[in-house]
């Protein structure tokens, strides 16, 4: 069987292509850092949940 041969990269085009890759890495990076940010937030946003004390189970203050 033949293999099929591909032509050759030029140097401009090598580096066109290693520039778009190393630009997706970049984007694929602040897209995860922007969804952490995104979470935390809506984490935040929520009122705190009322305290109330188990059944059965209270704190005492210490008497001397």
């Amino acid at each position: 069987m033949d293999e099929v041969q591909l032509p050759e990269k030029n140097a401009a085009e090598t580096t066109a292509l290693k520039r778009i890759h190393d630009a997706m890495d970049l984007i694929c990076e602040d897209a995860a850092r922007a969804e952490l940010w995104a979470g935390a937030l809506s984490a935040f946003a929520q009122p705190i949940p009322e305290y109330g004390s188990v059944a059965g189970f209270s704190l005492t203050p210490k008497r001397a």
